[in-house]
């Protein structure tokens, strides 16, 4: 159980062209799927494929001002990495590694970035920003059905 907060927009076509509302999105959301576990950082997660339910809070804006607040459900399927995040603080150098590492762990970017710290800041924040998320989504509010990919990140 959690909950779903998203800006973004909607395009569709109507008889006069296609219309595009820029939308934000609140709501409940229900998450199932498989997890795992890395034991490098503590255990923490390190990928979870899901399904997702959630009924919420639509406001949509279009180019003319005109704004909508609408009832929303939505369901998506997705895959989210946060062991993206951990990877990226600890190329940056301020995360803190598990008591079960060893002496090898310490070299585990040597093959991957040789630029030395600042290198390796300047990659793990490029990391650390990019969405940790990727979902197709289905969507239905004010009678319409809205299908697409979402980017994003989780917790």
């Amino acid at each position: 159980m959690g909950a779903l907060g998203a800006v973004g927009d909607l395009r569709y076509r109507t008889a006069s062209g296609v219309n595009e509302d820029g939308t934000f999105t609140l709501a409940p959301e229900v998450r199932t799927g498989i997890a795992v576990l890395d034991p490098v950082f503590d255990g923490k997660f390190a990928a979870y494929l899901y399904l997702s339910a959630s009924a919420g809070w639509l406001r949509a804006a279009t180019a003319g001002a005109d704004v909508h607040h609408h009832v929303t459900t939505r369901l998506a399927a997705g895959l989210s990495l946060p062991l993206k995040r951990h990877v990226a603080l600890d190329m940056m150098g301020s995360h803190p590694r598990s008591e079960s590492s060893d002496a090898s762990d310490d070299h585990r970017y040597e093959g991957l970035l040789v630029l030395g710290d600042l290198g390796n800041m300047a990659a793990g924040l490029f990391w650390l920003i990019l969405p940790d998320t990727i979902e197709i989504t289905w969507e239905r509010a004010d009678g319409r059905e809205y299908t697409g990919v979402a980017w994003g990140y989780s917790l």
